[in-house]
């Protein structure tokens, strides 16, 4: 099933996603974890990709079970770094095998020390040539990332909107944007791409910060803002896991609650393979998949486009 259907079909879209572990031992706990994160019925799970295609195989095989064993959707990341064209052409085909039909198109991180991106010969050097090649294939439903706070690599916000706009134009049928920590950041860069013309579904992600540590290294390599409020909150319990992951928690509900008073009717919910955090989100998910409010406020607001 094409993940946009879901966005226009249904009242509430809930999402997560994980990271395939590098080791057979990894792999097989992140499966048993993955049997209780699908109790909570999530309508797609995305898998990520390793720094350079690093973990290739291990995303298709994950892919794989995810959507034969557990009979969840995929949306399965593919990067345009360390990729030829004939590489993305082979690997659309391995993905179909798995019965994967959703592709998140990202250009990726360099696995290496250099500032400047650059893409194999043969290659892609921005995502929007990769989801172009993958609308021209039609047999994919074609996610990007949005950067509320705007890319780390781009000279402006202004900029960064207009390769956002590119990525659209040329096939992209949903955006998810990266984790956020002030729902105002998301609010206004959601609500400026509208005036600019946008109307495709703008999903928000949601990050639980597990120490103050975590979170801030986190958002310097993103470029996300740290409230101080959350930093100081998690300072307060540091060496104790238990009480900083309640800390980061507390702080994730607030978040969803925010916004869905704004009327957003999805989440995409960065998990980071942690059954803690999709435990203690997962119920507020279930009851808001159900509400038929939502479906009406979709159909009504013009905005949200959902």
């Amino acid at each position: 099933m094409r993940i946009i259907e879901m966005y226009h079909n249904r009242p509430f879209v809930f999402s997560i996603e994980v990271f395939p572990p590098k080791t057979e031992e990894g792999m097989v706990n992140l499966q048993e974890k993955l049997r209780t994160f699908s109790l909570f019925k999530p309508d797609y799970i995305s898998v990520t990709y390793g720094a350079g295609g690093g973990t290739r195989q291990n995303t298709q095989q994950l892919a794989g079970f995810i959507g034969n064993e557990l009979g969840i959707e995929v949306l399965a990341h593919l990067t345009c770094v360390s990729h030829t064209r004939k590489d993305v052409s082979l690997l659309k085909e391995q993905f179909l095998s798995e019965g994967v039909e959703n592709i998140m198109a990202l250009r990726g991180d360099s696995p290496t020390t250099e500032k400047t991106f650059e893409p194999m010969s043969g290659g892609y050097r921005y995502a929007s040539e990769l989801i172009e090649d993958l609308s021209r294939d039609r047999r994919f439903g074609i996610g990007a990332a949005g950067y509320p706070e705007t890319h780390i690599d781009a000279i402006s916000s202004k900029m960064d909107r207009y390769f956002l706009k590119q990525k659209i134009e040329r096939g992209a049928e949903f955006v998810i944007s990266q984790f956020f920590l002030e729902n105002q950041k998301f609010l206004n860069w959601r609500d400026q791409l509208y005036r600019e013309g946008v109307r495709i579904p703008m999903i928000p992600g949601l990050i639980c910060a597990q120490s103050s540590g975590q979170i801030q290294r986190f958002a310097k390599m993103c470029g996300c803002m740290v409230p101080s409020d959350l930093i100081k909150n998690l300072e307060r319990f540091e060496g104790n896991a238990a009480d900083s992951l309640r800390v980061g928690l507390d702080h994730a509900e607030k978040q969803l609650s925010g916004l869905i008073k704004e009327g957003i009717t999805g989440v995409h919910l960065y998990a980071l393979n942690r059954s803690e955090v999709v435990n203690a989100l997962g119920p507020t998910m279930v009851g808001l998949m159900s509400r038929t409010d939502l479906q009406s406020s979709l159909e009504n607001d013009g905005r949200l486009g959902f």
